[in-house]
């Protein structure tokens, strides 16, 4: 084979043995290449996520937010009334701002026309995206008989606000005062307040957010975790934020539905932080 000129530096042309051309990577270039691809999609697979979960929270965020002004509207155009809150027993009970029941009722978590037809919804005016019921980070559909259907709702209002479904069933702590106008809660600190919180996604039931008061340690409803280990809430102001759950029992009750089949008899230690914490902006004590 004819030798190969190429030229040097100083513009002289020199003469290259044929053999060492290079036809492309050998293995152990491709190996190498392969291992630094790998090593680049570790480092940027953790960020990717991390910012992929900023994002859930953020619309998160916004959806309770959302929630929050749908709330103080519907107060506004009744004169202060609080949209009511609940739980019915079928669809013919209500409206409540949005129509739902327990968890073992599918078809209350699957049917959009609960949350977006005035019929059911006291919300539906005002809220005409029914996306903004569902937080992003909940992705437990629920599975009736093998089939899986699409969920629309993740959210809960706290029961101490609006209660009216069922009338002989309402807050567990008769020791605390009861909202049914803005100006039940005005002279107390509505900041301090939530309103809506994000459900655990395996254990998500009533429209109401229903939470035993007292030393008990029982989770009835129980907050999401799916936010790094944190929860959002709407406030009684109209604010929304991210609270960070500190005890290990709070999230793993969140995450896999505390005994493992989404039912409400999950205890912790009556002292846990995160429990005293809902409680102690939940209500006001008489």
């Amino acid at each position: 084979m004819v030798p190969v000129r190429t030229d040097t530096a100083a513009g002289r042309r020199e003469r290259v043995p044929a053999g060492r051309i290079s036809a492309g990577f050998n293995l152990i270039e491709l190996l190498v290449v392969i291992a630094i691809i790998a090593i680049l999609a570790a480092l940027l697979l953790p960020a990717i996520s991390a910012a992929k979960g900023r994002a859930f929270r953020i619309q998160c965020l916004s959806n309770l937010r959302q929630l929050a002004i749908a709330w103080q509207l519907y107060a506004d155009d009744n004169s202060g009334t609080l949209p009511a809150n609940g739980y019915v027993l079928n669809d013919d009970d209500g409206p409540l701002w949005v129509l739902g029941s327990q968890h073992i009722h599918p078809g209350f978590f699957t049917n959009v026309a609960y949350v977006s037809n005035p019929r059911y919804a006291l919300f539906a005016d005002y809220l005409k995206n029914p996306a903004v019921y569902k937080c992003p980070s909940d992705r437990s559909d629920p599975d009736v008989f093998g089939t899986v259907y699409p969920k629309v709702r993740s959210y809960s209002l706290n029961e101490y606000f609006g209660w009216k479904w069922p009338t002989n069933d309402g807050p567990s702590g008769v020791a605390y005062y009861e909202f049914f106008k803005t100006g039940d809660f005005a002279r107390f600190n509505p900041s301090g307040l939530y309103t809506f919180v994000d459900g655990a996604p395996l254990n998500l039931c009533y429209p109401a957010f229903v939470l035993y008061m007292g030393s008990s340690g029982w989770f009835f409803h129980r907050p999401s975790a799916e936010h790094a280990n944190s929860g959002t809430l709407a406030f009684a102001d109209g604010h929304a934020e991210v609270h960070r759950w500190r005890d290990p029992a709070t999230i793993a009750a969140a995450h896999n539905g505390g005994n493992g089949d989404g039912g409400h008899f999950t205890f912790v230690n009556p002292g846990n932080p995160d429990l005293q914490w809902l409680q102690a902006h939940a209500a006001v004590h008489k």
